[in-house]
């Protein structure tokens, strides 16, 4: 199985796949692993794309375990930034307020 995560949502993933034989079936979801979209890749070396929007990760299940392909030329635009890291102060506010909070139950006791 192939998956390829972004790190936000994307939209227009177009890429090439060239697999020796069968059909591989890749399927793009939402952030909720709702099926967005499903396509069906046959071994012909053609470039395959997405319409859908919103995608947050691609799957690709291939036929058996006897097979091989190759995907190149990933292409696609983040239509989400990823979620944001937690600001230093943020941090030192939150750190403040249980210390504030420790110190004020140490002069309780």
């Amino acid at each position: 199985m192939l998956e390829i995560n972004f790190a936000g949502t994307a939209s227009n993933v177009s890429f090439n796949l060239d697999s020796e034989e069968g059909t591989l079936f890749l399927e793009a979801y939402d952030a909720m692993d709702n099926v967005l979209e499903t396509i069906s890749a046959l071994s012909d070396g053609g470039g395959f794309s997405f319409t859908a929007s919103g995608i947050s990760y691609i799957r690709g299940l291939q036929p058996s375990d006897n097979w091989g392909w190759g995907l190149n030329t990933l292409a696609f635009d983040l239509t989400s930034d990823p979620p944001q890291v937690p600001l230093p102060a943020s941090s030192l506010l939150l750190l403040s307020g249980l210390g504030l909070i420790a110190a004020s139950r140490k002069k309780r006791t």
